[in-house]
Order: C-alpha cells, then sequence, then structure tokens
C-alpha cells in the first residue's frame, strides 16, 4: 500500500505494533526464534519500501478524496492494533507477576518447612547427647558430649532463628548472639555468673556465613566459660559485629586468663583447630591475641 499510494496512505503506522512486539519478545529467551524471524521481516519490508521509493517500481496512484476513507481506516486500525497488543502485554505481565509470586510464596513455605525440619532433627540429636551424658559416669566423656551438644545446638539454632523470623534471606547475627550465649551458659550451670557486652549492629549474615560464625562463637564462648570457672571470677564476654560495605568484622574477647604465650600446633585443641578451619571455610582472617584476656577477630567478605 504504501509503494502503491505513497507515504500519504499512512500504512506506515502499522509498523508500531509490530515495534511494540519485537520489544516484548526480547525478554523471552524461549521466543526468541519468533524474535529474530520478525525483526527479519520488518527489516526487508523497510528495504523493500525504501528501494521502491527510490527506483518506481509501482507507479504511485494520486491520493483523492476516493481514498481518504482508506487512510482514515489506516491511521484508526493502526492505532487500535497498537492499543491492542498494549492491553495483551499488560495482561500477560501482570498473569506472569501472579505466576512469579505464587512461586516464591510455594518455594518460601517449602523452604520454611525444611528449616523446621532440620531444627527438629539437630533438637532430637541434642536430646540423644544430654541422655547419654546422663548415663555416663565420667567427667570426660561429659564434657566432651556436652561439647558436642552446644556445637549441634548452635546449628539448630540458626535454623531455629530464620524460622521464626520468616525470612529466609538471612539471619539476624544479633538476636541470635543473645539466644546463643543464654543457652550456653544454662547449659554450663553458670546462668548468674556471666556478662554479655552486646556492641553489634543489626547484621544480617545468609545461611553460608551465619553457621560457621554461630559455630566459632560456641567455640569461644564455652571456653570462656570453662577457664573463667576455675578461676571463681565473674566473667565478661564482649561481641563486637559490625558491616562495612560487603566486609564483616567480628570480634569475641573475654577477661579469662588468654591463650599461652606459646601454642604447639601439634598439640593444639580441637576448638582452636575448629575455629581455624570454620574461619578459612568462609575465607575469613582470623587473629588470636591477649589483651587483658582472650580477643579473637575475623573479618571476612559476605557473597
Amino acid at each position: 500500500m504504501n509503494l502503491k499510494m505513497g507515504i500519504e496512505s499512512y500504512a506506515l503506522l502499522f509498523y508500531f505494533p509490530v515495534f511494540i512486539s519485537m520489544i516484548q519478545l526480547l525478554g523471552r529467551r524461549e521466543t526468541i526464534k519468533h524474535l529474530v524471524i520478525l525483526s527479519i521481516i520488518c527489516l526487508l519490508s523497510v528495504i523493500v519500501i525504501i528501494v521502491g521509493f527510490k527506483f518506481h517500481f509501482v507507479p504511485l496512484v494520486q491520493i483523492s478524496s476516493s481514498v481518504f476513507s482508506i487512510i482514515v481506516f489506516n491511521i484508526v486500525l493502526s492505532f487500535l492494533t497498537t492499543f491492542a497488543f498494549m492491553i495483551i502485554m499488560v495482561n500477560e505481565g501482570i498473569t506472569q507477576e501472579n505466576h512469579i509470586k505464587n512461586a516464591l510464596k510455594e518455594k518460601e513455605i517449602l523452604l520454611a518447612e525444611v528449616f523446621h525440619r532440620v531444627k527438629n532433627n539437630m533438637n532430637i540429636v541434642t536430646s540423644l547427647l544430654n541422655l547419654k551424658k546422663q548415663m555416663s559416669d565420667s567427667i570426660e566423656v561429659k564434657e566432651a558430649l556436652e561439647d558436642c551438644r552446644n556445637r549441634v545446638f548452635s546449628m539448630a539454632l540458626v535454623h531455629q532463628n530464620i524460622f521464626n523470623s520468616k525470612s529466609i534471606v538471612g539471619l539476624n547475627f544479633k538476636d541470635y548472639v543473645k539466644n546463643l550465649t543464654s543457652e550456653i551458659a544454662k547449659s554450663l550451670g553458670e546462668v548468674n555468673k556471666y556478662e554479655i557486652v552486646l556492641e553489634t549492629e543489626d547484621v544480617s549474615l545468609d545461611l553460608s556465613n551465619a553457621i560457621p560464625c554461630g559455630l566459632i562463637l560456641n567455640e569461644l564462648i564455652t571456653n570462656s566459660f570453662k577457664y573463667v570457672q576455675k578461676q571463681n571470677e565473674k566473667l565478661v564476654i564482649r561481641v563486637k559485629l559490625n558491616k562495612i560495605k560487603d566486609t564483616v568484622t567480628f570480634e569475641v574477647s573475654d577477661n579469662g586468663p588468654g591463650l599461652p604465650s606459646k601454642i604447639d600446633s601439634s598439640k593444639a585443641s580441637l576448638g582452636l583447630e575448629l575455629v581455624k578451619s570454620l574461619s578459612e571455610q568462609i575465607d575469613g582472617i582470623c587473629s588470636f591475641t591477649n589483651e587483658n584476656g582472650l580477643v579473637f577477630k575475623l573479618s571476612f567478605v559476605t557473597k
């Protein structure tokens, strides 16, 4: 129609719905073939029109009152087609958004159920360790079982806090520290002989970082309770946590005797080796120093 009647026919307006459909197809990988085909057809038609106007392949028809209705028809139909395409795209976009929301909600429910089941299973393990501890007469066995119980509990507490917070994105580590220190103190029978000083920001850690940090905190606090208990002093534990951009700084200190000046790596305690291993697991840099007690510092980059 453009070649026959010229630009005055306004048939070029039909390219508006074509371009809109091309934009809509552009964001979908599964329809990339349709986009390529439509783009080729559109490009070829434009080339044909341009070449046709230049070399006058088809004799032009002079616009007169008899073809005025065709011009009006082209204008109205092109805009109606464009409007219809827009309505279809908006409706399809809303439908897809609803599908995504429903899928996300189902995923959150499933993940919450997983956290709940993992927490229950770990609680069963801690209960079994408690029963075994009560049945044993050996002090060394009781201490080993208590250490294992606290380690399992620290992992279970991560899943419990995430499940209770209704958020699967991350764990509020400040609330986790409060709950963990309280439970460790109760398990060791030192409820009234300690003070926890929290200097932590509301930092959210994902599961891959929260569990190692929880286990590290469990080892350090447990050791602090054990060594200060022997000195009959009130235990003061300071926990600092802050985040600058993507770097998290984690510090735990106490008023205990600290580490010996010389530590034989071949005879290092399991807890110390575990702390170092967990720090390496999250690609963190850790250090132990004695400053009126043990001071542990860890820095790592969140993913």
